[in-house]
């Protein structure tokens, strides 16, 4: 009997003793797969710090490559620049005078457009041209006036800056039941046919290297109330990818990129929008060109801004919707508040 209690003793004792070894192994396990959980979390985040780092404080721009282009007539290169009069638009062709190119300036009032035209050239020296063509127009045909005003000159860069709501809608911040039939034809126009028909126009006229450049907007994201203007962007930054495909699957030597900034003091578009970081547009204007080889085909182009894109990421769809329903709605009412304050 004590023979058979000792037996029993000693496979209870293997029993408990397999037991705790099964414990350890099941927790060296645990151990190891949360130390190779927290390893590659770690990696992710000191490559996308990297990453971040790389794009907006070490990667030089390569706005070089298109300054050293010749024209056919032996002349410094130029750039086309849509809703240059004013804005993000006109800081922009500011900036590449400055550097050097020849510009096309484009806007809707002929006055304004020969003013700068001008002051580019009395300051900067260098040469210009003028399109004066409402980009709202829903039926409006590129192909006369722009060949018209451009000539046989050749573009080297193609920047699409025109855009927006105010010229086109009666408000900025409306539901979508709120909208007229003209309206939504107007925003489209603006924000959308008016670029894409233009670079129809252009394309076949630009030097190679060129690039073409696209400015639209985090709004791309899909924000309420301005739910035309935010569908147009998500638009224009699917163009440009398959665009800039095509240039390479056609073998041109041409960059097509989208840039899409968040809110920009002293832009129209951007007449309600509130926080302690609003870039002006001469920031903005340099933070594109300073994007140029990045390698993204679309990208935030001011830093501040790129982190507020990677904030708008992270976020489950329910929590998305109710932050920007809540930021928009801050907006909208400020909007509604001017606009009753006029009456």
């Amino acid at each position: 009997m004590a023979s058979l209690n000792l037996n029993i003793n000693y496979i209870l004792q293997r029993i408990n003793h397999q037991r705790l070894f099964q414990n350890l192994q099941a927790m060296l396990k645990s151990a190891t797969f949360l130390n190779i959980t927290g390893a590659a979390t770690v990696s992710y985040f000191v490559w996308k710090t990297f990453q971040f780092t790389n794009l907006y404080f070490l990667k030089p721009s390569k706005l070089y490559k298109y300054r050293a282009v010749k024209s056919p007539k032996g002349e410094a290169p130029w750039a086309l620049i849509t809703g240059s009069s004013d804005g993000i638009g006109k800081a922009l062709a500011i900036e590449l005078a400055s550097k050097g190119f020849n510009i096309v300036v484009h806007g809707r009032t002929p006055s304004k457009i020969a003013k700068l035209a001008a002051d580019l050239e009395a300051q900067y020296k260098i040469k210009t041209k003028t399109i004066a063509l409402d980009a709202t127009d829903p039926i409006l045909s590129l192909d006369e006036p722009v060949l018209n005003a451009i000539g046989d000159t050749k573009i080297t860069i193609l920047i699409n800056c025109v855009g927006g709501i105010s010229i086109a809608a009666k408000r900025i911040y409306d539901p979508m039941v709120e909208r007229t039939e003209s309206e939504i034809d107007r925003v489209f126009s603006i924000n959308g046919r008016f670029m894409t028909q233009l670079i129809r126009v252009i394309l076949p006229r630009m030097t190679e290297p060129g690039i073409i450049i696209n400015v639209g907007s985090t709004s791309a994201y899909g924000l309420p109330w301005v739910q035309l203007y935010s569908a147009a962007k998500g638009y224009l930054n699917s163009l440009s990818i398959a665009l800039n495909a095509e240039m390479y699957a056609t073998g041109r030597d041409i960059e097509v990129m989208a840039v899409t900034p968040g809110s920009v003091a002293g832009t129209p578009g951007f007449k309600y929008a509130v926080g302690a970081f609003l870039p002006d547009t001469k920031t903005i204007a340099r933070s594109i060109l300073d994007r140029i080889g990045s390698g993204q085909t679309v990208v935030s182009p001011y830093w501040v801004q790129g982190i507020q894109d990677v904030l708008f990421s992270f976020p489950g769809p329910q929590m998305y919707k109710t932050m920007v329903a809540n930021v928009m709605r801050g907006m909208k009412e400020i909007e509604d508040k001017d606009i009753a304050a006029q009456k």
